[in-house]
């Protein structure tokens, strides 16, 4: 009850007040700052998709789809195994840009007590737009020589096994290019691969020479009268100008090396000796129509060190002369690299490879054959 006179008396003041406002006078309200939202990080750009190291891999330029063609290969080679890689990539040249085909199936790739599985050359061939494999499988009976031939179409993104008629036995480090006059595969050397060969370290080294024909999905063993010595992993292109293939081959004496041309028409190996460049194995090759040459980059020596060689030479068919190459900068020394030719873009990719087969990369080196100099796209 003591309160009621105190809040009567602040009644009467308020209505004073209140009254003592004049009617038009606007109730001012204070501006306030609105609160900014909270600050979020802009998203990062997609980490760029790149091909992971490797070696002993097969390359290939596909020309209706303007995409080099890269199959499987081993990531590590050590005392306690190898590391293999059983993926289908494809790099676009001018856009710098690499993608995992990850097509539902592909050639056989693995290991066994006797060897390798899945190793083998790769060409392009241009009439029947395919990019043939031939898949170095352990020998076996007709329905595993059979599975050794197997072609990549790039548009629909799927491998055939061709299942082939004919096919040759198992050939580690064979080599394998398109002759397009010919409309033929051309494939040379390897190791035979048979498990007895590999139980008693007793390897023998092809100098068979056979033609696949895509047409009659058929090989043959064209048994010329005169061929190279035995040979694997060593480079081999077609020169288109010259219309024959050409196969740097180290001699089995202690005589010069030589590079040999086969003329598939006439079914013939012709020797050209030299003395430079010295031979070398795990080199890359391929060629270049808009200079009319074959180039050839790096490798490794051909004695038990297998150290890596850094230079890059040019061969005239037509002058039967070899040139070396000086750029200002490059890969630098490598071996188990491939080199393709790119007709869209006219330029070489070098991919992979490494100073030896414990450290290998993923680096992709351009060289622009106009200009002579070398670029590294990646990574």
């Amino acid at each position: 009850m003591k309160r009621a006179p105190f809040v009567l008396l602040f009644a009467i003041v308020l209505s004073a007040c209140a009254s003592a406002v004049p009617p038009t006078a606007a109730l001012v309200v204070p501006t306030q700052t609105p609160t900014p939202p909270a600050l979020t990080a802009a998203p990062s750009p997609a980490a760029k998709l790149w091909i992971s190291r490797r070696g002993y891999h097969a390359a290939a330029y596909d020309s209706h789809c303007d995409r080099v063609i890269v199959f499987s290969g081993e990531q590590a080679y050590t005392d306690s195994g190898i590391v293999w890689l059983r993926d289908t990539w494809t790099y676009d040249v001018v856009a710098n840009a690499w993608q995992n085909m990850s097509p539902a199936q592909m050639p056989p790739l693995g290991s066994t007590p006797w060897g390798d599985i899945g190793e083998g050359p790769m060409a392009y061939d241009e009439k029947a737009d395919r990019t043939i494999v031939f898949v170095d499988v352990i020998h076996g009976d007709a329905a595993t020589l059979a599975t050794k031939t197997w072609a990549y179409d790039c548009a629909t993104n799927t491998w055939t096994n061709l299942n082939a008629k004919g096919a040759p036995d198992s050939l580690l480090g064979a080599r394998m290019v398109y002759d397009s006059k010919a409309d033929r595969m051309i494939l040379f050397g390897g190791e035979n691969g048979l498990p007895a060969s590999w139980a008693t370290d007793n390897w023998t080294q092809s100098t068979e020479t056979w033609a696949y024909d895509y047409q009659t999905n058929a090989w043959t063993n064209m048994h010329p009268t005169v061929s190279p010595p035995g040979q694997n992993y060593f480079p081999m292109v077609y020169d288109v100008l010259a219309d024959r293939v050409l196969a740097w081959i180290k001699p089995d004496n202690d005589g010069d090396n030589a590079l040999w041309a086969y003329d598939y028409a006439a079914n013939t190996w012709t020797p050209y000796p030299m003395k430079q460049p010295a031979f070398r194995y795990y080199n890359a090759g391929a060629y270049v129509p808009t200079l009319k040459k074959a180039l050839f980059f790096s490798g490794v020596t051909a004695d038990d060190n297998e150290t890596p060689i850094n230079d890059l030479w040019t061969y005239d068919s037509a002058a039967n002369a070899w040139a070396q190459l000086s750029p200002k900068t490059g890969p630098g020394p490598r071996g188990w690299a491939t080199l393709t030719y790119s007709s869209k873009a006219d330029k070489l990719v070098l991919v992979g490879g490494g100073v030896d087969r414990d450290n290998l990369t993923n680096q992709v080196w351009v060289y622009d054959p106009q200009e002579g100099s070398w670029s590294q796209a990646g990574p």
